[in-house]
């Protein structure tokens, strides 16, 4: 599925556009957890990253951290391309191909933080992705629509997801916690921002 070219804001520079999802609220909500576990040199990958706002922010905020940005959609990839050297960021390395986890192995890094906005429901098979997210990272952030947004796509997906926190808490999970819910575009039911811990079995651990 294409993504609308202002689904998110564009950070260019001199300022940034308008988007139809509020980033700034969604950036507050898991900027504590982003912190604690990234600043100041750690890694990020944000999976289906859009036009970049969240990997963009990120380099900004921590800039010895890295990060490692995955989007499939050409046009999005390109813009986000094009904002990424506008801003002169050397610590983000964008993927434009389709996220499968394991192609992210070959880094050879820990992975501190693993962003998964809004994207599980896009997800040939959800539970891999989640659990392949898990076996790389220190912690994992989601973002799920409502189960009664019926204006997301995928809607096959969210009702095989349903409540986002039982469904995270049935996997090899030390932790799961809500940071908070966000306005979408598609529906008044707002989405939910979660976070999940990997138990020490599931989690290849963090290199910084």
């Amino acid at each position: 599925m294409a993504i609308e070219r202002n689904y998110q804001p564009h950070l260019w520079p001199e300022g940034p556009t308008v988007g139809v999802r509020t980033c700034n609220a969604r950036w507050e909500l898991m900027y504590d957890l982003l912190e604690k576990h990234v600043a100041p040199d750690g890694t990020v990958v944000d999976v289906g990253s859009a036009q970049g706002w969240f990997p963009i922010t990120i380099a900004q905020t921590w800039p010895d951290s890295f990060v490692i940005s995955v989007e499939e959609d050409l046009d999005a990839a390109s813009l986000q391309r094009e904002l990424i050297a506008a801003n002169g960021l050397a610590n983000v390395r964008l993927l434009n191909d389709r996220w499968d986890g394991v192609s992210l192995h070959p880094f050879g890094v820990g992975v501190d933080v693993t962003l998964m906005l809004s994207v599980l429901h896009w997800m040939d098979d959800p539970a891999v992705a989640f659990k392949s997210a898990l076996t790389m990272s220190e912690c994992v952030i989601v973002e799920s629509p409502d189960p009664g947004d019926e204006g997301a796509c995928g809607q096959s997906k969210l009702s095989e997801i349903g409540e986002i926190t039982k469904w995270m808490a049935q996997f090899d999970v030390a932790e799961v916690g809500l940071l908070g819910r966000v306005p979408r575009h598609t529906s008044h039911r707002d989405a939910w921002m979660v976070y999940a811990i990997p138990s020490s079995s599931s989690s290849s651990g963090s290199s910084s």
